[in-house]
């Protein structure tokens, strides 16, 4: 082999070859050809490099082409992720030095991946979740490496509340100590009344209501309401004559 590469601590690759001897090199895994990129100089590998080895390859006229050399990239560490449950996430990174950024998405189609133009976490390592959020992704990036692998996130969904008539006293709760409950009686809409104390159900036939906690998606609508009467257009049917009881009605 004529031409081996050597990696610079500044980030850069050079690849050595002697007098005369055109170098040809990729970046994308593949053995080099006579159509790969020409070496000149120095190889800066940017933010976001993404591949883990630089081939090359030596060429001179009356010489059969060399071997491919090979030089491996450090790839950065995966980032790691901490709910807080505050409303903010810890985000960390085990390569030194190496930047953090991030995507989010509010719904659960999942984020683009982030690149070098994506918001970059400070050096405090903390995140603000932004209202609504439900999935984040995290990437850390840092000039000389190849880029981190992707590490995504997925909030956790607040358990809905449990809704209960005591004796005309409606009572709701929800397992995650500290979640906000918001309830209507109302059958349609978005619950928008803050749960503080029981109250009373007076004249009201529904109950619903949410839950919702820092750090969780909202929980689903959770429901509660008076059985409905049996009348005659909603009776049992017990006359069948093989013993086969059939219910015509619905009840709650």
């Amino acid at each position: 082999t004529i031409i081996k590469p050597t990696k610079e601590s500044d980030g850069t690759t050079l690849l050595v070859g002697p007098d005369a001897v055109e170098v040809r090199y990729n970046l994308n895994n593949n053995d080099p050809t006579t159509n790969s990129t020409p070496y000149s100089a120095a190889i800066t590998l940017a933010e976001n490099f993404n591949q883990t080895v630089i081939k090359a390859r030596a060429y001179k006229s009356g010489y059969i082409k060399s071997e491919v050399a090979s030089q491996n990239i450090d790839k950065c560490a995966t980032p790691t992720i901490i709910n807080n449950y505050d409303g903010t996430i810890t985000v960390s990174c085990a390569t030194e030095g190496a930047t953090i950024r991030y995507t989010t998405s509010n719904t659960e189609t999942a984020p683009s991946d982030p690149v070098t133009g994506s918001t970059t976490v400070g050096a405090d390592g903390i995140v603000t979740l932004p209202a609504g959020v439900r999935i984040l992704k995290i990437r850390a990036f840092k000039a000389g490496l190849c880029m981190s692998a992707v590490q995504s996130y997925h909030l956790p969904v607040c358990p809905a509340p449990v809704i209960r008539n005591n004796g005309g006293t409606i009572t709701i709760a929800c397992e995650v100590e500290g979640s906000s409950i918001k309830y209507t009686t109302s059958a349609e809409g978005t619950p928008t009344t803050d749960y503080v104390v029981p109250f009373s159900l007076g004249d009201a036939t529904v109950v619903r209501a949410y839950a919702s906690h820092a750090g969780y998606v909202d929980s689903e609508i959770a429901q509660w309401k008076t059985a409905t009467p049996i009348t005659s257009a909603n009776q049992v049917d017990l006359d069948d004559p093989n013993g086969n009881y059939i219910i015509n009605g619905t009840f709650d």
